[in-house]
């Protein structure tokens, strides 16, 4: 009886832990002190980066694709919706930067997936490459931060429904 009430109040807790994280993230959304994430720096990527650096968030976007974020870095886009007149003051105030080293995930606050979904023939999306950018953003995070002996994978699972319906009003 004692193990189901002590498992009863660490699942209380948990949630309560949970709550606090979300009102803590909407909070940050809303003042624009998200730090946030784009994961694949391509026409769908880039331009959701600037849109979010532009609305006043610091955005880090990732992209396996060195030369594209050596590009990024130097303000020079590649993207022909995306004018580098546009690109370079978001990098020169610091807003916008792009890097290839996936560990970045770590500081982030919300995490955009913009990677291609390829079509089986049948129309079907193939989940493979969609699927890797969790299992890498998982490996990044092996352990919830203040709780060392809690896997990511358990906490991330559970965020992730949270994170993606927060809502974030712009100026776009």
């Amino acid at each position: 009886m004692i193990s189901h009430v002590d498992d009863q109040r660490a699942e209380d807790q948990e949630v309560e832990e949970q709550n606090l994280a979300n009102e803590t993230l909407a909070e940050k959304i809303r003042t624009r002190r998200a730090k946030v994430g784009v994961i694949g720096m391509g026409y769908v990527g880039l331009p959701l980066a600037v849109e979010f650096a532009e609305a006043g968030f610091e955005v880090v976007g990732i992209d396996l694709n060195g030369s594209k974020m050596d590009s990024v870095n130097a303000g020079d886009s590649y993207i022909g919706d995306v004018p580098s007149s546009t690109l370079a003051p978001l990098v020169k105030s610091g807003r916008l930067m792009g890097t290839t080293d996936f560990s970045a995930i770590r500081d982030f606050d919300t995490v955009n997936i913009c990677v291609p979904t390829p079509l089986r023939k049948t129309k079907d999306p193939k989940i493979p490459v969609p699927a890797s950018v969790v299992t890498a953003f998982r490996s990044t995070r092996s352990t919830s931060p203040g709780r060392p002996n809690r896997p990511a994978s358990k906490r991330v699972s559970s965020n992730w429904p949270a994170i993606s319906t927060a809502r974030c009003r712009t100026s776009w």
